[in-house]
């Protein structure tokens, strides 16, 4: 056994998962065991292996690849993407460029052609290898850059570089003003991006007392000298935090519960935690698909500061949420002879009823039903109506976290397609797919449908030093 468990690890040393694999079909169970702890060791060099193993006809090494496969993605998922700073005087799109190749990101530069982007020149230097958004925000300090909140939303040419190299998109913008305090922790960028502080004297019209509504305070009762107050009118006042938690552009993120705050203080020691469930006032905001990128925006409503206060000394909350990120094989549909087919893939069943080409229209419709297989975090705050079998098809096309790409003849990306007219049944969602001609793109060839790995995980944010208004 300690021979066999000896040369596993050597194996494993060597970077040959595939005889590891094997070994997760052997008749022995102490032999399955361990070839499944040394794949657990190589982590991402194992996938390969163990992505071809999930369609092996043996169930015990099919099975066990599967779990292995969904361990593994999860851990990578939750470890930040790890770049090296070695910058010394060069350009900015020289960083950039560098930059993306080693986060396999496509990094684009707006106004594209800037001449600043080549004369200007910086210094990034690390010792050691630091998380993808902390090099981001150090190049953005540094260049006077910003992260755009078309961030993974980028639509490029069937046939321009970005989409033929198919990786996940982020998008800088040229910046007069000052960013925003910002945290990164594991693959999650979370930066404030308003203060909101509000006073109001409200009159009763009617004459009745009013109510008093801000945070800490009771109900206004009528005798005396409060009558008195009550006829002045009542002051309420409102303050919260706008934050924008932005995930690495490999990864799509949706909120999965409550954001809890954890530590809220203003710069006197005033704490600024509400008297009530924040998860009853602080409520997502924006854009969050499943298929074009993600972004989670809050507004965290708080106790109001100190009157003498100048900053939000400490702001630190947790976000439940699933990162998921797309497997690079997928499921194909061969279109010339789906019509009237279903296909099933690992996550969804799809069936073709109708393609029609409208040439005085120029685009092409496809009739389909759809239903997916794994249903997702309750709180998905933007699943709407049709749930999840619209949200895979709904969002920005030809992205990196796509469940769903349409390709022609030569695999270039159909990047204007958008659902209509969706109508539920017990057998899925029925709708037509609009497809828009791009320039150099042939007629519809294939559908890609691509499976997610998951992982829960928290989005810490941890803000210091926020300016009030």
């Amino acid at each position: 056994m300690w021979t066999l468990v000896l040369l596993l690890s050597l194996a494993g040393q060597q970077g040959d998962p595939s005889q590891l694999v094997e070994q997760l079909g052997s008749p022995r169970f102490n032999e399955r065991e361990a070839a499944t702890e040394a794949l657990k060791r190589m982590g991402a060099q194992a996938l390969t292996a163990l992505r071809e193993a999930t369609r092996n006809e043996d169930i015990e090494r099919r099975t066990r690849a599967t779990n292995l496969l969904s361990e593994i993605e999860a851990r990578i998922m939750v470890e930040p993407t790890l770049v090296k700073l070695g910058y010394r005087n060069r350009s900015i799109l020289e960083v950039v460029s560098d930059l993306g190749e080693q986060a396999s990101v496509n990094i684009a530069l707006f106004p594209e052609n800037a001449q600043v982007w080549n004369e200007k020149r910086i210094t990034l230097e690390t010792a050691e290898p630091v998380p993808f958004w902390e090099a981001i925000d150090r190049l953005c300090r540094e260049s006077g850059l910003m992260v755009s909140n078309a961030n993974q939303m980028m639509q490029v040419a069937g046939n321009a570089p970005q989409a033929r190299k198919r990786g996940a998109s982020l998008q800088l913008l040229m910046n007069n003003g000052l960013p925003g305090p910002s945290s990164v922790a594991g693959p999650v960028r979370s930066i404030a991006t308003n203060v909101l502080h509000h006073r109001d004297r409200v009159f009763n019209q009617n004459g009745a007392p009013g109510v008093v509504v801000q945070p800490g305070a009771g109900n206004l009762k009528v005798d005396g000298e409060q009558a008195k107050v009550a006829q002045a009118g009542v002051m309420t006042e409102t303050f919260g935090v706008g934050i924008q938690i932005i995930p690495e552009p490999r990864l799509t993120m949706v909120q999965n519960g409550n954001m809890k705050i954890v530590e809220a203080m203003d710069d006197t020691g005033r704490s600024l935690a509400p008297p009530s469930d924040p998860s009853a006032v602080n409520r997502f905001q924006g854009f969050n698909g499943m298929a074009g990128g993600s972004m989670l925006q809050l507004q965290v409503m708080l106790s109001p500061p100190s009157p003498t206060a100048k900053t939000i000394k400490q702001l630190k909350l947790v976000v439940p949420v699933v990162l998921m990120s797309r497997r690079n094989e997928p499921f194909v549909i061969q279109l010339a002879n789906a019509k009237g087919k279903t296909f099933e893939s690992s996550e969804m069943t799809l069936q073709v009823h109708d393609i029609k080409d409208e040439p005085n229209q120029q685009f092409t419709t496809i009739e389909l039903t759809v239903k997916m297989k794994k249903p997702e975090p309750s709180g998905n705050p933007n699943q709407g109506p049709f749930g999840q079998e619209f949200t895979a098809f709904r969002f920005t096309p030809g992205q990196s976290q796509s469940q769903v790409e349409i390709v022609d003849a030569q695999g270039r990306l159909f990047t204007q397609w958008f659902p209509f007219n969706p109508q539920p049944g017990n057998d899925g969602l029925r709708m037509g797919l609009r497809l828009m001609p791009n320039e150099g793109i042939g007629p519809p060839a294939e559908i890609r449908l691509y499976d997610l790995g998951r992982a829960e995980s928290e989005a810490v944010v941890e803000l210091h030093d926020v300016p009030l208004p």
